[in-house]
């Protein structure tokens, strides 16, 4: 018969109980059993030493040794007796029952304790023997210590093995019970639990069975609820109520998953239904949106040409001839100081030394200045022509360029211009050009619009935030540059009003601006950002915290196709 997990339970609670009983009576009857023996042995030890002694005195006293030796031996038979000596009143062992000699524990204990004044005492003491084991030394004074001393050595071991004999006897007696006590619980145990088992499996059964058949037959369980007048039979009856009653709420219950699950497939049509149709709705104001991009971006082309187109156009031609005579008249200028420099020095020998020495300090000046024009005339007409290619709306060729210089002088043109609005404009400008980037292949023109969008916006910032906190406030603009390798990098910072986080996202889009209205059209960023990414294939960053600065990260390919 299978074992019920609850007489388990209780096998494994009594072989606990069993152990704990067990382990608690053996030591308890093994100490006290101890105790008892222990002073026992001693009791015998003390009456064998009072024996010796008693009748010991007269050998000694007559060298009677023989008699003395048949005396030691004779007690030394007694069971638990390890040894039996007497030594003289200089502590010398005079006889003895060791075999073959006296042990040296013996020895050196008779000593200590023939040097003690405790020697004229009876004293007990626990001494480890070579050959015999732990031993109980008894010793007694003979005529107070005046004619020697008896030792009686006691066997512990015989203690043990009696203490253990008896443990075993009474560990068999315990053992007996317990199988007795099983046997009588597992009679007790089966005859509940088998009506116990019978309900397990029948729930058991209920949780596999398939409701929607027909009943199953639960013969030992009607059984058990008809002729069971106990709790066990009124458990059974509750079982069979139950089931019924499952039988009956998993009926409906199927019913109604039948009914959900007709109506889940008349929604999920309904559903493919409104997909269909919300794709095509989706797929339409795609469409529109992509017509609304292309719409937007005709317009950012148109807007671009009407503003910058134009303007820079009409600026462009009414300073171009004028700066053509300022360069040429500059050239002949620098010819005619050199001519007047020749003819001055034929001339010199005729000329005081002092006079001599202004006319060529002054010539020298004269010199410079008109270098100077020369050399700033050559760069206001690569600004124009830049203006002019600006005006054209087409994209330009890609040339190798220097970029620390073109972005000296775009960021030059655009300080100079934001002085020319307002002569209040001032700002630190700190340079950091990194001078192994070397030439870059890029569009000039279009890389110089991009540099003046950034520049401009960076002055604006820093020249609002300056009207805002008056004195308080410094102006800062850093600008530099750095070799990244196959790529280059130029950061325009500054330390202006910053861009709140809530547009940082925006600042590309077209038409989108935080100027003021009328001030800006929103499209600088956007364009810049189209001519970095689309015609440089780089990148366009920013990075800002409101009320603290803002800066742009220009990355351009060194040798883009």
């Amino acid at each position: 018969m299978k074992m019920s997990k609850l007489f388990r339970k209780v096998m494994i609670g009594a072989v606990i109980l069993f152990g704990v009983i067990s382990i608690a009576t053996s030591v308890i009857s093994g100490w006290n059993l101890y105790r008892h023996l222990t002073q026992e042995f001693t009791s015998k030890g003390t009456a064998i030493i009072k024996n010796i002694a008693d009748s010991g005195v007269d050998m000694l006293v007559n060298r009677d040794l023989s008699t003395l030796q048949a005396v030691v031996d004779q007690f030394a038979e007694i069971h638990g007796v390890a040894y039996v000596y007497v030594a003289n009143a200089d502590g010398e062992i005079i006889s003895h029952t060791f075999v073959p000699g006296i042990p040296d524990a013996v020895r050196r204990n008779q000593a200590r304790q023939s040097q003690q004044a405790g020697g004229q005492q009876m004293q007990i003491v626990d001494l480890p023997v070579e050959g015999l084991g732990d031993i109980e030394d008894i010793s007694s004074p003979m005529l107070a210590g005046k004619a020697g001393s008896v030792h009686v050595g006691m066997d512990k071991k015989v203690i043990r093995d009696i203490i253990w004999t008896s443990i075993k006897h009474q560990q068999i007696v315990l053992l007996a019970i317990f199988l007795i006590s099983t046997l009588l619980a597992y009679m007790v145990v089966n005859r509940i639990s088998r009506p116990l088992n019978l309900l397990a499996e029948h729930a058991q059964s209920l949780a596999s069975r398939d409701f929607a058949t027909s009943r199953e037959e639960s013969s030992d369980i009607e059984a058990l609820a008809r002729h069971a007048e106990d709790e066990l039979g009124d458990l059974a009856k509750s079982f069979l109520y139950m089931e019924e009653t499952l039988a009956h709420y998993i009926a409906h219950l199927q019913q109604a998953k039948a009914e959900v699950e007709e109506y889940s497939q008349k929604l999920e049509v309904k559903v493919r239904e409104r997909t269909q149709e919300l794709n095509e709705r989706n797929e339409a104001l795609e469409k529109t949106l992509a017509q609304l991009k292309d719409a937007q971006q005709q317009l950012v082309m148109q807007e671009k040409m009407a503003s910058l187109g134009s303007l820079t156009a009409g600026i462009a031609h009414e300073i171009k001839n004028p700066l053509n005579f300022v360069n040429n008249f500059a050239e002949l200028s620098v010819n005619l100081t050199q001519d007047l420099r020749a003819d001055l020095e034929q001339e010199k020998d005729r000329i005081s030394p002092a006079v001599l020495e202004d006319m060529e300090e002054l010539l020298r000046d004269l010199e410079q200045n008109v270098q100077k024009i020369n050399e700033h005339g050559k760069r206001a007409d690569s600004i124009v022509r830049g203006m002019l290619l600006h005006s054209r709306g087409k994209q330009g060729e890609r040339q190798l360029t220097d970029l620390n210089a073109l972005v000296e002088e775009y960021l030059n043109l655009a300080y100079h211009g934001m002085r020319a609005q307002d002569a209040s404009f001032n700002v630190t400008i700190e340079k950091d050009y990194d001078t192994s980037i070397g030439k870059v292949n890029l569009v000039p023109q279009d890389i110089s619009r991009v540099l003046l969008n950034v520049v401009n916006n960076a002055c604006d910032s820093v020249h609002e935030k300056r009207k805002e906190s008056r004195d308080a406030f410094a102006p800062t603009l850093r600008v530099s540059t750095k070799s990244l390798g196959d790529r280059v990098e130029v950061r325009v910072w500054d330390n202006g009003r910053g861009i709140p986080p809530a547009v940082l996202d925006k600042v590309f889009n077209p038409f989108f601006t935080t100027k003021p209205a009328g001030k800006g059209t929103g499209l600088g960023l956007s364009i810049s950002y189209d001519i970095v990414v689309s015609e440089h294939k780089g990148e366009l960053q920013v990075l800002s915290e409101e009320g603290k600065y803002a800066e742009f990260i220009i990355t351009l390919p060194k040798n883009a196709a």
